[in-house]
């Protein structure tokens, strides 16, 4: 009897790491329950983000002003460009509810929001024989500037970061989660088209012949060829940066301040490499014993997203490029990949010390613009 239709038989599907390893069968799905250590690490997460929201909050963080226009106006200048409309939708929505005065108050129900959705991504991870710790400082890494200022990317990422779990914990039909998800997501805010992106090239790995998935050599491969488009993009903004700088007016980006280089700032960028370097080799190894989807969405994170974005935004700052706001957009996409990453390590339970570096750098990027605010 031919052995694919006793693997037929078996009902298991068979899968090869792109390390080379032999092929193995697919775990059994982990369904996360609540626990005693999920529920300390998902109460414990709650209790950090508060003591946050009431360290950073009110006029001195940035962009508290400029939400607040959104809000008075009922989208500003989101609805003149006909941008994210879910969210226009639901200032909307809030203004009906809470009234021209209850700015204040959105913005501690949307802070609500990602309390609640970093208590449960923290019990998810704990419950993945994660530590309490190492769960929540995943967690709180991940959603500080996201939850504090940039709060239509972080909706929309926490819609992305819930969505994928289904495909990470091996439940059936997670990939149409993630699809869905992802595609919510880009509704709120334009960056997480990415994320669609990622689905849509994760799903043409995952119906393609298996050999091509299992190839060892497949990572390095890709990730060779994104660093080749992310240089080939940096000559084209170069040649192109008129046009490029019109186009960020039009998306509403603030094309008006000057880019600086310098030693430590270099320096600053050699070490987001090596954590761009170590995320892509966890978010990699963590993927292995996952169904084929799951395996195939790691490989278009770490192998391609990653090395393409930082390709970009490390060049485009050691090029001293005249356009900062084309170089933020590069690095805001590119911490948002990270940590997207370092979440789904955390959900594979394969976070450790590795981790908690790259925690660190995401923290150290987050306070940077809140510690910035309150000493200006």
């Amino acid at each position: 009897m031919p052995r694919c239709v006793q693997w037929l038989r078996l009902g298991c599907r068979l899968r090869r790491s792109a390390y080379g390893r032999s092929m193995a069968y697919e775990r059994e799905p982990r369904r996360p329950t609540l626990d005693a250590s999920s529920a300390l690490a998902g109460v414990v997460a709650v209790m950090v983000m508060a003591g946050l929201y009431w360290r950073f909050s009110g006029a001195s963080v940035p962009d508290w002003i400029g939400y607040a226009q959104i809000y008075d106006f009922e989208g500003g200048w989101l609805t003149r460009e006909g941008r994210d409309p879910l969210f226009v939708a639901l200032v909307h929505a809030a203004k009906l509810a809470l009234g021209s005065n209850g700015y204040a108050t959105f913005r501690f129900l949307l802070f609500a929001i990602f309390s609640v959705s970093a208590a449960y991504l923290a019990s998810v991870i704990t419950y993945n024989r994660t530590s309490v710790f190492i769960s929540v400082i995943i967690v709180v890494s991940v959603l500080l500037l996201k939850s504090l200022v940039q709060i239509r990317e972080g909706l929309s990422f926490v819609i992305v970061a819930v969505s994928i779990i289904g495909i990470l914990t091996s439940r059936r039909g997670g990939w149409i989660d993630a699809g869905c998800g992802a595609l919510i997501a880009s509704q709120i805010h334009i960056g997480a088209a990415l994320f669609a992106l990622v689905w849509i090239l994760a799903f043409a790995l995952w119906v393609a012949p298996p050999r091509i998935l299992a190839w060892p050599n497949l990572p390095i491969f890709i990730s060779l060829f994104a660093i080749m488009l992310g240089i080939v993009f940096i000559f084209e903004a170069s040649k192109s940066a008129v046009n490029l700088e019109y186009t960020l007016r039009d998306m509403g980006v603030d094309t008006t301040g000057q880019a600086f280089g310098g030693f430590w700032k270099y320096i600053y960028w050699v070490s987001i490499g090596i954590v761009m370097l170590v995320t892509r080799h966890q978010i990699l190894e963590a993927a292995h014993g996952g169904r084929k989807f799951a395996f195939a969405y790691a490989t278009v994170l770490g192998a391609a997203v990653l090395p393409a974005l930082y390709t970009i935004a490390a060049g485009l700052v050691f090029t001293r490029f005249y356009l900062p706001a084309a170089t933020s957009l590069a690095v805001r996409l590119l911490f948002s990949s990270v940590g997207l990453g370092i979440l789904l390590v955390g959900i594979r339970g394969k976070a450790n010390l590795l981790t908690v570096f790259v925690d660190t750098e995401l923290l150290i990027y987050g306070l940077r613009p809140l510690l910035g605010s309150e000493i200006n």
